[in-house]
């Protein structure tokens, strides 16, 4: 009997798959991320829960489902993190699980695993930003803006510091400084639209002209980043490979990498586990710009076509691999040994090829 229950499972899955791909509805989503629960694949549950979120955004069932699948893929996440700890401790592992803990409104022990990674890692950008915005839930705004502004002090380019820093700022009435933290987003991401309207609402209540917060988004050209466009269509679970997300954990946790991202040809984020502060729009629009400038130099060249980019920076390195019409930028701490990311994330690369 089971043989049988096994077959028409598959069956009804396939038929749900193509059903997602041609003439999707909430009940179809809501019945493939079950189907995928059930067999165990909770990575494909979640990103089809998600996908199924964001096309219907109005229906209940289908958004908490999304809401169920990614509370227990949190949970999972925060079990491997607690023994990440115990057996590799790190920076980046204390940071992300008490990062987790916080979205799952674990405060109090957030706290403590802050704590204990400050004992170690007193100058990491990533357990201030943490600490931040526990800081923050709890109304000390100025105790939140000390831990912030250090976590931006630190990495310049942490995205999630630096906006809730200016949004702590406003609320204590300091509004320049607020346009300021928002402006110094801008210089590294100058199409991010939500910061632009931050910070212009932030010139405005310091009595700052329109003209003025014209002038101060200007910013040298950076890396850009494309937010989805409100009709982006919903890509068939093949286009997307499934949900990447747990291959990308594996990588992550191998020493010396701080964070990866699996980018789409459009410079759209796929999955990605990053460290805290970096978002995942961002950092994909960074491999996206990184490939783009490197493959015509290499096709001028007569090199061929572009299979690498490395790029060493003060704060670490960035490798950018590209996956036929994929990229996958990954994330090295300072000093790491590149060739054994090199390795992993080759590897990872033939299980994304494997599966187009």
């Amino acid at each position: 009997m089971s043989f049988i229950r096994n077959i028409l499972r598959t069956r009804e899955k396939a038929h749900l798959e193509d059903l997602v791909a041609r003439d999707p509805s909430p009940s179809v989503f809501a019945r493939l991320a079950r189907l995928y629960q059930e067999e165990g694949d909770l990575a494909k549950a979640r990103q089809t829960a998600k996908l199924g979120a964001a096309k219907f955004p109005e229906n209940k069932e289908v958004c908490s489902l999304e809401q169920e699948l990614l509370k227990l893929d949190r949970d999972t996440e925060i079990k491997r993190l607690r023994e990440h700890v115990e057996k590799y401790p790190n920076a980046r592992v204390f940071s992300r699980l008490a990062e987790l803990l916080r979205a799952a409104g674990d405060s109090q022990e957030a706290r403590r695993i802050v704590v204990v990674g400050m004992r170690n890692y007193r100058d990491n950008s990533g357990l201030h930003y943490v600490q931040g915005l526990l800081e923050a839930d709890e109304d000390r705004h100025e105790e939140a803006r000390a831990q912030l502004a250090r976590a931006a002090e630190l990495d310049p380019h942490n995205y999630g510091a630096l906006r809730v820093l200016g949004q702590v700022l406003s609320v204590l009435g300091k509004h320049a400084e607020a346009a300021e933290a928002y402006g110094r987003i801008l210089k590294f991401a100058p199409d991010d639209g939500e910061v632009k309207s931050l910070q212009r609402l932030a010139l405005e209540a310091a009595g700052v002209a329109p003209a003025g917060a014209a002038a101060a988004a200007a910013a040298p050209a950076a890396p850009r980043a494309h937010p989805p466009a409100a009709d982006t269509r919903v890509m068939p679970l093949s286009e997307i490979l499934g949900d990447m997300t747990s291959e990308l954990k594996e990588l992550v946790g191998a020493p010396g990498i701080d964070g990866a991202v699996l980018s789409d040809a459009r410079g759209q984020p796929v999955a990605a586990v990053l460290p805290a502060g970096l978002g995942e729009a961002l950092a994909a629009a960074v491999a996206m710009d990184l490939r783009k400038a490197g493959s015509p130099v290499c096709g001028e060249a007569g090199l061929g076509a572009l299979e690498q980019v490395t790029v060493e920076t003060t704060a670490g390195t960035i490798c950018v691999y590209t996956l036929r019409e994929l990229s996958l930028a990954v994330l090295l701490a300072q000093g790491a040994k590149a060739g054994l990311a090199d390795l992993r994330a080759r590897a990872f690369a033939q299980k994304v090829l494997g599966g187009q």
